[in-house]
């Protein structure tokens, strides 16, 4: 496991969960091809999306938050919540040259999916890991990056980083 002191963060092996090197992780985000990746927490609540969403804001990360297309002040409601699959609401967030998005399907899952192009050398693996390291902090507990999937909990994550 690295660690700094910025971030605890492994790389992860897809198929034996041994820790991952760099180029092998660069070589799996190239594999992706077009798939999106997906940065997550699972059994999430409504405070740990606005504790999310504070710290991102308090780290001066560029957010757009839009409703049907419009641009809307960067808040957190319930209501952005309430449409589930059809939601209009979409949030993104950018991090360096990555572009991470949500769409609020579940106050119980906070997701960004993001484009496994957009990590192209070790630059973009450090801007992923600050990134998922603020959602870590704010939420106490460890955030995974895993494959554009349905099922968060039993997808074996290509990054791991956990709260400091």
């Amino acid at each position: 496991m690295s660690s700094s002191g910025f971030w605890t963060t492994e790389l992860m092996n897809w198929r034996n969960m041994d820790p991952l090197s760099p180029d092998a992780f660069l070589w799996l985000m190239e594999a992706q091809g077009g798939a999106l990746i997906e940065v997550c927490v699972t059994s999430a609540s409504y405070d740990e999306w606005v504790a999310t969403f504070d710290a991102l804001v308090a780290k001066g990360f560029p957010l757009l938050v839009k409703r049907c297309d419009v641009a809307i002040p960067p808040v957190i409601t319930t209501d952005m919540f309430a449409d589930g699959d059809e939601n209009s609401f979409v949030m993104s967030v950018e991090i360096g040259r990555q572009l991470w998005t949500t769409n609020f399907y579940s106050v119980s899952l906070i997701d960004f999916q993001g484009s496994p192009r957009d990590i192209l050398d070790n630059s973009d693996i450090e801007d992923a890991r600050g990134f998922m390291q603020v959602i870590a902090n704010a939420t106490g507990r460890t955030v995974r990056m895993v494959p554009e999937t349905f099922n968060y909990e039993t997808e074996v994550a290509y990054m791991l980083v956990g709260p400091m």
